[in-house]
């Protein structure tokens, strides 16, 4: 279960630090209907990341016998890159993400009410995949009586009441 906590918390983190980022802009520029259109995105993107995650056990479960080891060792392995290249990315894009994410969502506000939606979206789904599979592996790999959807949710939630202390300390940053 820690393991999967360990895995929603880090991987919530990486999202709430992008939407803090994301709002807390929106509020500043006066524009509080843009950070609901923000809201809607996390929200279709975390319903979308439960269902991705539904998906995969469900999809697991029909596989032929044998296959799931092999499935579970590809998942550890696609873990692995992801978490590299996250490493990797993180820091190329550390100095600047703050700017790029702001010109994101100048860009979308003057787009549509749909495109903040979408780099919402776009922002979250990413983590919420990446946390699905790595759930999955996790819990295979672990066995499912260490409770993984548990150890996860309770990451997850964590990470959102962090997030919110960050969105509220990027308020209070001039």
């Amino acid at each position: 279960m820690l393991a999967n906590f360990l895995i929603g918390l880090r991987e919530g983190l990486e999202a709430a630090l992008i939407v803090s980022i994301l709002v807390a802009y929106l509020v500043k520029t006066n524009n509080r209907k843009g950070a609901n259109q923000v809201l809607w995105g996390v929200a279709i993107a975390v319903l979308t990341s439960v269902l991705a995650g539904v998906a995969i056990a469900e999809f697991i479960e029909v596989v032929p016998e044998g296959t799931n080891e092999i499935i579970a060792g590809l998942a550890s392995i696609i873990a692995v890159f992801f978490v590299t290249w996250m490493i990797f990315w993180m820091a190329r894009q550390a100095r600047g993400l703050k700017a790029e994410l702001h010109e994101k969502i100048d860009t979308a506000v003057k787009a549509s009410a749909l495109s903040l939606v979408g780099v919402a979206f776009f922002a979250v789904i990413r983590e919420g995949i990446e946390t699905a599979v790595f759930i999955w592996s996790a819990s295979r790999a672990t066995g499912n009586d260490t409770n993984p959807v548990l150890g996860a949710a309770l990451g997850l939630i964590t990470a959102a009441v962090l997030g919110y202390l960050i969105y509220r300390g990027a308020l209070k940053i001039t």
